[in-house]
């Protein structure tokens, strides 16, 4: 398959982490002013701004049936939103600085990725008699750990296995209910973003070495390697990798979203 750059978005602010929404119509921005930003992806506009206070988002997330936006950051909280109007819901401490956040396909868990090497996992009770989201509808579920800082993590379709990137290099595949990895993606450097196709088939993960990989799920296989994102480079010398820190597939699964250290995201 062939990839290209279709649209550049001027966020204002470092892109730390970004989303797509189900039926493809959004996407949501983490920036490093504290700011997710909803971005409408037919026309680039920007439609609301969900505030988090002043310290950097790092990740964002929207659940499956479009309800709910979860963001985490620096200080360790785990934020819900109402998506449609951008109220707060509720707020809950993770075991450290949030990386990474993913809801399952019937979002009842929400995973985040943490800074101290750990992926926490909390079950999403349903709401009662139609009222919103609460704290205290939100338990602790399961721990797993990196060897080194956790800094991205993805549910697959089916619900119950989730993949984690980490500064130790790789890419883990866990299973609901079982504490060690079951399969792991050796990388050549950090591992900050993973994402699942909407297939469940295809893993996009980036790298601090400025590629977008394709993963092949099933035979733990890399498909495609892609030079995504580097620095500008001084009169007479070679381009260096930025590092991506976000990534994600769009709703049909033929384009993949990218972002680095710069003030922009890629399509």
């Amino acid at each position: 398959e062939t990839f290209s750059v279709a649209r550049s978005v001027a966020v204002g602010s470092v892109v730390n982490g970004l989303t797509v929404t189900t039926d493809g119509s959004h996407v949501l921005t983490a920036g490093a002013d504290g700011k997710v930003k909803l971005w409408n992806a037919a026309s680039g506009a920007n439609e609301r701004t969900f505030e988090g206070g002043d310290k950097p988002v790092r990740t964002v997330a929207a659940s499956k049936n479009n309800l709910y936006v979860a963001t985490g950051g620096a200080d360790s909280l785990v934020r819900f939103y109402n998506f449609a109007d951008g109220k707060l819901l509720a707020a809950i401490k993770a075991p450290g600085p949030i990386q990474g956040l993913s809801f399952s396909a019937n979002n009842q868990i929400l995973a985040a990725a943490c800074e101290d090497k750990s992926i926490q996992t909390w079950s999403l009770g349903p709401p009662q008699n139609g009222m919103a989201l609460t704290a205290d509808l939100i338990k602790p579920l399961q721990t797993y750990a990196h060897d080194a800082a956790a800094d991205d993590v993805t549910f697959a379709t089916d619900g119950s296995t989730l993949y984690s990137a980490s500064a130790d290099k790789t890419i883990k595949q866990w299973k609901v209910a079982s504490d060690a990895a079951t399969k792991t993606f050796q990388h050549p450097n950090f591992v900050d973003a993973v994402a699942f196709d909407n297939t469940g088939t295809r893993l996009a993960t980036g790298c601090h070495d400025g590629k977008v990989r394709i993963w092949d799920v099933v035979k733990g296989q890399s498909l495609k390697e892609i030079a995504a994102h580097t620095m500008p480079a001084a009169p007479g010398q070679q381009p260096v990798p930025a590092a991506i820190y976000c990534i994600a597939w769009s709703a049909d699964g033929k384009q993949v979203l990218s972002g680095d250290s710069g003030e922009a995201f890629y399509i």
